[in-house]
């Protein structure tokens, strides 16, 4: 059998990619924000590195992807009081105003990609999913 799981993935994450700039362009927001903006609705003020941790991002990628953030209005970057080593991280009122547009097109997108699929086969795949998200994590 000469099918790869990572060449399904890819193109799988490359399409969702895709659809998410198409529907987030009117924002000004990429896909590549999404996951940094993510974390900053459940927990706005965390701090950089905490970022890099939640979003499996090199610190490099988070960096840019919050320049760019910053440049857009949507975060702003304060030192943290208490460690002068940390940069907290902030939603704006501009972020707070898209929140929910950005979750209405991730289900979107959820829908797309598990269209067809019954409740069991819905809960099959994201189990298989995290079980191999859990595989990959134990390789270093």
């Amino acid at each position: 059998m000469n099918r790869r799981i990572g060449k399904l993935v890819s193109i799988l994450h490359r399409k969702s990619q895709i659809y998410l700039d198409k529907r987030l362009n009117p924002f000004d927001i990429t896909a590549a924000e999404v996951p940094v903006l993510l974390p900053l609705y459940h927990h706005d003020g965390t701090t950089q590195e905490e970022l890099v941790v939640h979003t499996g991002l090199d610190k490099s990628a988070v960096t840019r992807t919050l320049q760019g953030l910053i440049t857009k209005g949507y975060v702003t970057k304060e030192k943290d009081e208490k460690d002068l080593r940390c940069n907290r991280i902030y939603l704006t009122p501009s972020a707070f105003t898209i929140q929910k547009k950005i979750y209405e097109v991730l289900d979107d997108l959820n829908h797309i990609i598990m269209h067809n699929f019954d409740d069991e086969e819905r809960t099959e795949t994201y189990d298989l999913l995290e079980r191999m998200v859990e595989n990959i994590q134990g390789e270093k």
